[in-house]
């Protein structure tokens, strides 16, 4: 069976803030419960309405002593269209 947090331990994220690449557990040394979520496309619908729900309610989470990590599979910089020349 894989172990996903020993794989999600040793990867590395882009902090969107400042262009730094970290790894995806910085800041959550002292954490015991975790909500990753790994979304398929940075932008999406679903992904911005879910984002939105989350920072709503991120003072539950927090109060239950959940850290959160949202990890979004893309790129910083837009890509050209099919259409653009």
């Amino acid at each position: 069976m894989i172990d996903a947090y020993s794989i999600l331990s040793q990867t590395q994220r882009l902090r969107i803030s400042d262009g730094e690449n970290i790894p995806i557990f910085t800041g959550c040394e002292s954490a015991n419960r975790f909500l990753i979520l790994i979304w398929s496309q940075l932008g999406d619908f679903d992904s911005l309405e879910y984002a939105s729900v989350l920072q709503r309610e991120s003072g539950k989470l927090q109060e239950q002593g959940i850290t959160l990590r949202a990890i979004g599979i893309g790129d910083r910089v837009p890509k050209k269209t099919l259409n653009s020349k």
